[in-house]
């Protein structure tokens, strides 16, 4: 298999992200600070839906269930902002938990690395290309003038 292959190297990058993603998450102070951060954007309507359903109270019932309902909706950044709030909650509560917060860290700045680098070769690529077409158009243009010559291959007059 070609190792520079696109999907081989897009596989190998990923299942090296969800590695440290499943060890960083895994860990048992994000696990408590990722409880709570759900607890704060998702748990309270869960909560309101059942108190609601059980005391009879319609508005709270419906405003459970209206929440509910957008989070069920894809493309929620409901996720992003769990997710934010538990590393926030880590930064807080654990400020001292190494393991979790460099492995955040690692993960972002070689995940900005690797965009970095992409991002040259995208420019680079795109100057080669644009150097590539202005040498073909430069050849055509000396091709045009030469083209109202007609020579002859052994070097004499045409005839």
């Amino acid at each position: 298999m070609n190792k520079n292959n696109v999907f081989f190297r897009f596989f190998r990058f990923m299942g090296r992200f969800f590695k440290k993603l499943f060890a960083m998450i895994l860990n048992p102070h994000f696990l408590i600070c990722f409880s709570i951060a759900w607890i704060i954007t998702n748990g309270w309507s869960y909560a309101c839906l059942g108190i609601g359903l059980w005391t009879g109270t319609h508005w709270m019932t419906a405003i459970a269930t209206t929440y509910l309902a957008f989070l069920w909706l894809p493309g929620t950044p409901e996720k992003i902002a769990t997710f934010a709030i538990s590393i926030f909650l880590l930064k807080l509560i654990f400020p001292k938990d190494e393991k979790t917060l460099g492995a955040a860290k690692s993960m972002f700045s070689n995940a900005k690395q690797e965009f970095q680098a992409s991002r040259e070769k995208r420019k680079q690529k795109k100057e080669e290309k644009k150097r590539l077409k202005a040498e073909k158009s430069k050849k055509q243009s000396s091709g045009d003038q030469n083209d109202d010559v007609t020579r002859n291959p052994e070097g004499g007059s045409p005839s």
